[in-house]
Order: structure tokens, then sequence, then C-alpha cells
């Protein structure tokens, strides 16, 4: 793994201390530092070369939902993994909703942050168990007729009715059983979708279903 890390936010200590430990990860640079993210963006509009940026939530002048806005706006591929200490659930919708790459505690433990950033640097997300398990209680789709979202991403109205089931949690049998096919199709048209999505697994299919708009996040 080879990744160049951007680290914002307004403690700096806490910057010091996540500066320290990184650097120490093989392969893990940290080569921008701020404690706004009005530097930040500064420093990426001038061309500074990250590959996943920490990004603090509660901040001077513009706060980290603002900012990640921002850089989605002007940089839509750069990983932003939020730094909170924020349980709260409708905050980390609203984080997901907004192009966040993933959420971690400030309190996650050294072998946490190597995984995300390895998991981030390879997919472009990471999302532990706690905030999957978030995502799917606050899906909601609304959208049943094909998608078309490219020459090469096609999503047909039972792929759709399938991945709506697998967000509510059911399994394979259930939901052959609710839609009257044999178990062997849906595991077929999961497969299909894991595919168009190039997900892992299904916690990884709902995430990246999430990002390409298949499935969307009840009104907060």
């Amino acid at each position: 793994m080879s990744a160049r890390i951007s680290i914002t936010d307004d403690h700096a200590l806490f910057v010091d201390g996540l500066s320290a430990i990184l650097n120490r990860m093989d392969g893990v640079e940290v080569v921008f530092t701020s404690t706004s993210g009005t530097e930040l963006i500064q420093a990426l509009n001038e061309g500074i070369e990250v590959d996943v940026v920490f990004l603090d939530l509660e901040m001077p002048e513009i706060d980290g939902l603002e900012t990640l806005k921002l850089i989605r706006k002007q940089f839509p591929d750069l990983p932003v993994l939020i730094l909170s200490m924020h349980h709260d659930e409708s905050i980390i919708l609203h984080l997901i909703q907004n192009g966040a790459s993933g959420y971690l505690l400030k309190n996650s433990s050294v072998s946490e942050l190597n995984r995300a950033i390895s998991e981030v640097v390879k997919t472009g997300i990471y999302f532990d168990d706690f905030v999957v398990n978030i995502v799917y209680k606050g899906l909601n789709v609304k959208q049943r007729k094909p998608i078309h979202l490219g020459k090469d991403q096609s999503f047909t109205s039972r792929e759709l009715t399938i991945l709506e089931l697998l967000c509510k949690e059911l399994t394979a049998a259930e939901i052959a059983e609710k839609l009257f096919v044999s178990q062997r199709t849906v595991e077929g048209h999961k497969r299909s979708l894991m595919e168009k999505t190039k997900s892992k697994n299904t916690a990884g299919l709902i995430v990246n279903a999430l990002k390409l708009g298949l499935i969307q996040l009840d009104e907060i």
C-alpha cells in the first residue's frame, strides 16, 4: 500500500499525534496538515497531491460537512474519511449522503486506521460494521424502474427489487420465497449486482449502490 495523507483538524495536538501514528505505517506518508477546511481547499486547488483526506467534523470557518461538499464538487474522486467523536446516526447518514468515503471515531485503534486507509485506497470507501448497520436502517429504495447509468452500467427492475430486499436484511432464501423464484435465481441476481457495482460483499454492495444512487436514504 502507498498512500499520501492529508489531515485537517483544528486541534494541533491531535493533528501531530495522528501524523506521528500514520507516518509509522508502511507506505503511508502525511504530506499535508491544516487546521481549517479553508486551508485544505486552498491547498488542493494549488495542486497538492493526496490519496486520502482525513477531515474533522467540527471546525471554525467552514465545518467538516461544508468542506466535504466543496471537495465533492471540485474533487469528486478524492476519498474523504471523516473523523469525529459523534455516534449520532442522523449525522453519520447525512455525511454519507453528502459523499463521505468513510467515518471513523477519533478513538479508533491503529489497526482500524491502517485498515481504513488500505480499503479506501483500493475501493474508494471504508465503513465498519457500526456504520454499515446505520446505513441498513436508513435505506429506502424509491426507484424500481430499470436504471441506466452509462454504456456499461444498467440495472434491471428485478435486480433493484432484490437490492431493496437485501437492504432490508432478507436472506436469499427469504427473498426467493417472497418473489416466488428459486434461491439460485436470487443468488444469480445478487452476483450480477456485485459485479456491476464492483462490490466484494453484501455490505460493500449496499454502500456502492448508495454512492451510485441506486438506493436513497430516508429523509433526515
